[in-house]
């Protein structure tokens, strides 16, 4: 690719969404690969930049033999080779490409409203264009580079010679939304996720990630891959050392604490069951045959005193199974606490102590500190890692229904008493068992509850399956963002297609081309400085282990802080203030973004940023504001903020100043 170069003119436009251009033989070395990004535009233009330009993608591509001598070449062909000057004068390619946007107002819009003409100029996206293209989130997180036709895109760069265009991604994005991270086992989920929870742990101290980590790559780092405990600003606060780890005082075996991550060893630390209800021990603990005999229904009126004495007495049997006293006392109290039902016989206090030594068993570690702590990790922004990797399915899928269930409950009766909910992103594995289409039918369900209702309740939810066609299509629905990689069956890749038609123009590169650490990112967030991606853009991801060493290295250069969008508001709500209170009723766009732009500090990171060495703000955060504000109110007075285009231009001249009253009157 050689951007900005001229590539041919649109020869036919087959139906709304396709055209052709054709590229000679003489111009071989310019031909696009299949995926590279194309514009057409008018050939010639007074002022190119304030005209409507189209966005294509090449999907396709045949040799064709130019005018009516095609019989005559293949004849030549099937006798003997054709000279140079022969093939610069019959051979050409033919390319297809789907029309995918516009560039209209400096910012990229999906499905043109009309066409371009036979004759339009096609070429190569500049810098400045690719740049806008993977600049979505020009105040992202960097999680990786543009890729283009399959190659990572080099621009000039001053400093270096030449630079890889990155491609950040707005962590806001996350927030109480559901986010689908999809591809095959080995592609590199693993590697995104961690970025993305080290990235969202930074620009947010206060928030909590709790993590269901099933083979504990999250906290322990391999010979190939460094963990979240290896990033140095998570960690940074003051902690006991204790045998070379990092552990809080007070805490058990199998809880450790470094920084703002917590980490427990599922195999070594389950719950403190004398701190949770006998009805939730029954819903989220029992199997569903023990469910089914009801063994424990007789419990639930016991008071939490009795409930833990008898939970320590069974602990205590499970230890000594030799001593008699300590079963003789446990099924005197059993049999006491069930003397409230009539029907109470050896039988069902025999099936009790059954179900009971089970859920003991199996989930009961003493003074652990859960759930107790829970909630006051969730509150202090913790980053909570359960590492599941030396425990079976069923204690994983019973721990994730509890913990879910737990922050849920929590913060539904916050909602309903107004009162501060608890801000938290769930990061969930193999989410094909619980999302399924069967689990989907349970509305009383912790997880489909998250999937379904975390945002009313400030919950986020990341889910990760290598099987995206076994979730269920009204999950899939409702999911905001989606980081999809290699992808093996046409089942997959079809259910992705039918609920993100975005996919449609990927699909044979998402199953074709099994290339590990590139993604197809599309997000659909849409709210006040966030705008929907208008197309899925390729990227290769960054290694985990660059992100933690640019992240420990230069901060700054890796994490934008999040209030530089307050700060270009505050001075844009400041300058149209000042206009209406001097009774200025018109303002040229160049004047006002130009003084906007006077005004940012040297260290805001849309200052200057417009593009081709202007002196303006972000074109995308330009967009956003003249869509947030169409109304302000100053002194006790509505005024209507009305950009103004030239007649037959798509370029803001100017704006309008007029207090409603008198735009009424007119």
């Amino acid at each position: 690719m050689i951007l900005g170069e001229k590539l041919g003119k649109v020869v036919s436009i087959p139906d709304k969404w396709t055209l052709t251009f054709i590229v000679t033989y003489e111009n071989k070395d310019k031909k696009p690969n299949l995926g590279d990004y194309i514009v057409i535009e008018k050939e010639y233009s007074e002022n190119p930049e304030e005209e409507v330009k189209w966005l294509a993608i090449v999907e396709g591509a045949r040799e064709i033999i130019l005018g009516e001598n095609e019989l005559e070449v293949k004849n030549l062909l099937a006798v003997d080779d054709i000279g140079e000057n022969e093939k610069k004068k019959y051979f050409a390619t033919e390319f297809i490409c789907k029309l995918i946007g516009t560039f209209y107002d400096g910012i990229i819009r999906p499905y043109p409203r009309y066409l371009p003409n036979r004759g339009a100029k096609v070429r190569y996206p500049t810098s400045e264009e690719l740049i806008e293209i993977a600049g979505i989130d020009s105040d992202g997180f960097k999680i990786g580079n543009l890729v283009v036709g399959g190659i990572k895109v080099a621009v000039p760069s001053s400093n270096m010679g030449i630079r890889y265009i990155p491609f950040k991604f707005n962590l806001r994005r996350l927030d109480n939304r559901r986010t689908a991270v999809f591809g095959q086992s080995g592609y590199g989920k693993s590697n995104l996720t961690k970025a993305l929870i080290t990235g969202y742990a930074l620009h947010n101290p206060n928030k909590a990630v709790c993590i269901f980590d099933r083979s504990g790559e999250y906290v322990n780092a391999s010979e190939w891959s460094k963990s979240l405990c290896e990033v140095e600003p998570i960690v940074q606060e003051q902690n006991t050392t204790v045998q070379g780890q990092t552990t809080s005082p007070g805490y058990i075996e199998g809880v450790t604490v470094k920084g703002r991550i917590v980490s427990i060893e599922v195999s070594k630390v389950l719950f403190n069951l004398e701190d949770i209800e006998i009805g939730k021990i029954i819903e989220h603990l029992l199997r569903e045959d023990d469910k089914k005999l009801k063994a424990l229904d007789h419990l639930c009126f016991a008071t939490p005193d009795a409930i833990k004495e008898i939970i320590r007495l069974v602990y205590a049997n499970i230890q000594n199974p030799n001593d008699i006293q300590i079963l003789s006392d446990l099924i005197d109290k059993l049999e006491k606490l069930m003397q409230s039902s009539r029907s109470v016989n050896y039988s069902k206090v025999e099936a009790a102590l059954r179900v009971l030594k089970n859920v003991v068993k199996y989930y009961y570690t003493p003074n652990s500190p859960i759930p107790v702590e829970l909630i006051n990790w969730i509150r202090e922004g913790k980053i909570i890692v359960f590492n599941c990797s030396n425990v079976g399915d069923e204690v994983i899928s019973r721990l994730t229904r509890f913990v879910v269930s737990e922050i849920l409950n929590y913060n539904s009766e916050a909602y309903v008493t107004q009162q501060p909910m608890l801000d938290c992103l769930f990061l969930i594995e193999e989410a094909q068992n619980y999302l399924n289409q069967d689990k989907a039918r349970d509305d009383n369900d912790p997880i489909i509850r998250l999937a379904k209702e975390g945002r009313k309740y400030k919950l986020g939810l990341i889910y990760v399956t290598q099987q995206p066609s076994a979730i269920d299509d009204n999950i899939l629905s409702q999911t905001n963002n989606f980081f999809v990689m290699h992808l093996l069956t046409n089942q997959d890749v079809h259910k992705l297609c039918s609920i993100a038609p975005q996919y449609e123009l990927y699909a044979e590169n998402i199953q074709q081309e099994p290339i590990r650490g590139t993604a197809y990112i599309y997000s659909n967030v849409y709210e006040e400085f966030i705008k929907p991606f208008p197309l899925v853009v390729c990227t290769e991801l960054e290694n985990f282990n660059n992100v933690v060493a640019v992240v420990n290295t230069k901060r700054k250069a890796f994490v934008q802080p999040i209030d530089k969008r307050k700060e270009i508001e505050e001075i844009f709500v400041k300058k149209l203030m000042e206009f209406i209170k001097n009774g200025i009723k018109n303002i040229s766009w160049r004047d006002l973004w130009g003084e906007i732009n006077k005004e940012l500090p040297d260290d805001n990171i849309y200052k200057n940023s417009y593009g081709g060495g202007k002196p303006y703000p972000s074109k995308n955060i330009i967009h956003v504001l003249e869509e947030k504000y169409t109304i302000i109110e100053v002194e006790g007075k509505n005024y209507v903020i009305k950009p103004v285009r030239k007649p037959g231009k798509t370029y803001v001249e100017r704006y309008s100043l007029e207090s409603i009253e008198t735009s009424e009157n007119d």
